[in-house]
C-alpha cells in the first residue's frame, strides 16, 4: 500500500508544478495593469484595463489663441419612406463645439519683423490664422423627440457607428463656418489686437504696427 501511495505521489507533483509553471510563463501578466470600472454603464458593470503611458515624442510650441468661439449646428436624421407625409420619421439633433483658432509665433523669424526708428512703424509679417481645435461639448447637445407621421410610431435608434459618423459629419460643418470669411476676419481683428498689445508692451506704446499674413 505505501508504494501504491508512494507511486502515485510523484506524478500529483509533477502535474502539480507543471501547472504552476504554465500559469507562471503563459498567463499571469508581465506588467500590472491599473483596473477602473465605468461608473454608471447601465448596469453592466463594463470594467476597462489601461497599461502604462509612454511619451513617444515632446514637441515645444509657441501658440497665439486669438479667438474662442462657441458654434452650434443641428442635424436631421432622416428614416421617412418615400415622400408621404403619413411614412416620415426624423429627429433632430443639435451639437455645440467649443473652437479656437491658433497662430504658431515659433514660426517667425528675425526677417519677418522690419522696424522704422525714425517713424515708430512695426511691419510683422506672420502665419494666417488657422483653425486649432474643435471640441464638440456633448453634455449640451440636444436630442429632439422623434417626429412621425400617422403610420409610423416609435423613436429612431442609432449606434455607436452612426453617432460616430454623425459626429465626423458635424465637425466638417463646423470646420467650414470658422473657414467662412466672416469668422476668419474676426479671427484676423482678435489676432491684430493681441498682437499690438504684445508688441507695445515691448517696445512701447507709442509704436505704430502692421501685420501681413501669408
Amino acid at each position: 500500500i505505501y508504494k501504491q501511495k508512494n507511486s502515485l505521489l510523484i506524478p500529483c507533483i509533477l502535474i502539480f508544478l507543471g501547472i504552476f509553471i504554465g500559469y507562471t510563463i503563459f498567463i499571469l501578466p508581465s506588467k500590472s495593469k491599473k483596473q477602473w470600472t465605468l461608473p454608471d454603464a447601465s448596469g453592466t458593470g463594463v470594467k476597462y484595463l489601461t497599461e502604462e503611458s509612454i511619451i513617444n515624442n515632446i514637441n515645444e510650441t509657441n501658440l497665439l489663441i486669438p479667438l474662442e468661439l462657441e458654434l452650434s449646428e443641428t442635424i436631421t436624421v432622416d428614416d421617412s419612406w418615400g415622400d408621404f407625409s403619413i411614412f416620415e420619421k426624423y429627429k433632430e439633433i443639435t451639437y455645440f463645439a467649443d473652437c479656437s483658432y491658433m497662430i504658431d509665433l515659433s514660426q517667425i523669424s528675425s526677417s519677418d519683423l522690419k522696424m522704422n526708428s525714425a517713424t515708430r512703424g512695426v511691419e510683422l509679417n506672420i502665419s494666417a490664422p488657422t483653425v486649432y481645435s474643435v471640441n464638440i461639448n456633448h453634455d449640451k447637445t440636444i436630442y429632439e423627440e422623434a417626429v412621425t407621421g400617422l403610420l409610423r410610431f416609435g423613436d429612431i435608434e442609432l449606434n455607436a457607428e452612426e453617432y460616430g459618423v454623425i459626429e465626423r459629419e458635424v465637425k466638417k460643418r463646423f470646420t467650414n463656418k470658422m473657414n467662412s470669411k466672416d469668422l476668419y476676419d474676426k479671427a484676423c481683428s482678435s489676432s491684430n489686437i493681441a498682437l499690438d498689445k504684445f508688441l507695445k508692451t515691448i517696445l512701447g506704446e507709442d509704436i505704430k504696427t502692421t501685420f501681413i499674413y501669408k
